[in-house]
């Protein structure tokens, strides 16, 4: 199993050297990746921002994979510049790059003017598209319901970046996305038997659809902070929760009418109600596992129990969340690599 150092920064929280700062140190201590947060950046889920920073990281870096998390592909403006800036990527970092993608909420199909209900098949046929571009099957022309491209002729990708997609952890979205990706993303900020049941219908669906491919990545996402003490650790995450939860998660599980079925879409508002984005009762947030908080001790307690139900084959620890200053963030990516990295 690997660990991934993200975070999911709140407004000025961190500047864009602070983030090369985490990233190299995720770096030197032996983690195996550095990733961006799906959709929850400082950017709102901007690929641009997050293609810049991927290929600051790739020169900064020597051996992490770089997972850039927060594509979001039916609202990009043109898929074919992303996939030669993908393809950029993949080859100045010497293939550590892992492409993900989603589907977007609310705030980008309200800024991009798009409707919703056409998001599932703009999915399909822009990966489609960065396919074609990636493994060189190049028509001169492109013609689909949503783009139409010249193509010229284009370097051919030896090996095709990872694709990883996230989305709801309900049976319409696996159904789109397990014929397109290798892995699945579990959305941050959910309980863990909550991201079990995700874990497996993501797998039943895989090898349903997929029964010659390879076993499927599957993605846990998880606020993670080591403190000294149990209770030191817990003043401290609770005094950062509570503005990240009123700047930057209000809006984590509201999904724009059309996206999904209607059953989905309800089961995200409800779902929403009983996730990090509102709780604040420290049992509550410790027994389900929706963050790992406390001591070392504890803190890899509640990791092996959670790990052991979900069974991931990638924890993408959240390191750095809401205002936590870089002097936090940094003291808690060294202790979990001194004191928890060596056990798993």
């Amino acid at each position: 199993m690997r660990v991934f150092v993200s975070q999911l920064p709140g407004p000025q929280a961190l500047t864009e050297r602070d983030l090369l700062t985490l990233a190299r140190l995720a770096d030197s201590l032996g983690f195996d990746g550095v990733a961006s947060a799906p959709g929850a950046g400082r950017a709102g889920g901007n690929p641009h921002t997050s293609l810049l920073q991927a290929g600051i990281l790739a020169r900064e870096t020597s051996r992490v994979k770089i997972a850039v998390l927060d594509c979001l592909l039916p609202t990009m403006p043109s898929p074919v510049q992303t996939a030669d800036q993908l393809a950029w990527l993949q080859q100045v970092s010497n293939e550590r790059l892992i492409a993900g993608f989603g589907l977007g909420g609310v705030d980008q199909y309200e800024q991009s003017r798009l409707n919703p209900a056409s998001a599932s098949e703009r999915f399909r046929e822009t990966l489609r598209l960065m396919n074609v571009v990636w493994r060189g099957e190049q028509p001169e022309r492109f013609d689909g319901a949503f783009w139409t491209w010249h193509l010229p002729q284009r370097t051919t990708l030896s090996r095709v970046p990872p694709i990883w997609t996230t989305g709801p952890a309900e049976k319409d979205f696996f159904d789109l996305a397990v014929p397109l990706s290798s892995g699945y993303v579990l959305p941050a900020l959910i309980d863990a038997k909550t991201a079990t049941k995700g874990a497996k219908g993501f797998r039943k669906a895989f090898s349903k659809q997929r029964p010659e491919a390879d076993a499927p990545e599957v993605v846990w996402q998880v606020p993670i902070f080591v403190g000294e003490t149990d209770d030191s650790a817990w003043n401290d995450f609770s005094a950062w929760l509570e503005p990240w939860q009123q700047t930057c998660l209000r809006d984590a599980f509201r999904e724009p009418p059309g996206l999904f079925s209607p059953r989905t879409i309800a089961k995200q508002a409800k779902l929403a109600e009983q996730s990090l984005a509102t709780l604040t009762d420290r049992e509550a947030i410790s027994a389900g596992h929706f963050a790992l908080v406390g001591s070392p001790e504890s803190v890899q307690e509640q990791l092996t129990a959670a790990i052991d139900s979900i069974e991931p084959t990638t924890v993408v620890g959240l390191f750095q969340f809401g205002q936590m200053p870089l002097s936090a963030a940094q003291e808690n990516i060294r202790r979990f690599a001194k004191q928890l990295l060596p056990n798993i």
